[in-house]
């Protein structure tokens, strides 16, 4: 809304590329939300007629909402403890069977790949465009630099430890473990 006018379908859909990796947010969550801003004045609702029996809703920033957006964009971020199951199941795998362990971790780095890929084409597409420092455009090129490189760095990662499991499961290294 903030960089363009748009409804709550489409502002889920916008969030999903590039930001999707840092924040996800269902369609349940962006109306409530929206309608939290548009109570506070920072967003606008018009009601167009839209394709089927219902108004559709089109949302736009206020002034007074981009200015609020800039302000929050500039705070330190309140980061949540991280829940990273990956990480969990890392820290457990010495209970599993290297060769299930090992699989698992290849699958995920082929995910993790995928995802890299996924985001060097948002890069390169979003640097076809034109983007003065400072702009939406390139504030959304370093979100998709940052996805590109977390998901390259998970990838690696998976790959490493993978690469250090034992290739035999052998008593005592978890070979009993369901």
């Amino acid at each position: 809304m903030a960089r363009a006018p748009g409804t709550g379908y489409e502002v889920t859909a916008r969030l999903r590329n590039p930001v999707g990796y840092y924040w996800t947010e269902s369609h349940g969550g962006v109306y409530p939300a929206l309608g939290r801003l548009v109570d506070v004045g920072w967003v606008r609702v018009k009601a167009l007629p839209g394709p089927g029996p219902h108004d559709k809703k089109v949302y736009t920033a206020t002034a007074a909402g981009r200015r609020a957006l800039g302000a929050w964009a500039a705070e330190p971020p309140s980061d949540p403890p991280p829940r990273d199951e990956l990480v969990l199941k890392v820290s457990s795998i010495w209970a599993s069977r290297p060769g299930q362990a090992g699989a698992m971790l290849l699958a995920e780095a082929d995910r993790w790949e995928a995802q890299r890929r996924e985001y060097a084409g948002i890069v390169t597409r979003l640097r076809a465009q034109e983007h003065a420092p400072g702009t939406p455009t390139w504030c959304a090129v370093q979100t998709a630099q940052r996805g590109r490189d977390f998901a390259r760095g998970r990838r690696d990662w998976c790959r490493a430890v993978a690469a250090g499991l034992p290739t035999i499961d052998t008593a005592g290294s978890g070979a009993d473990a369901p």
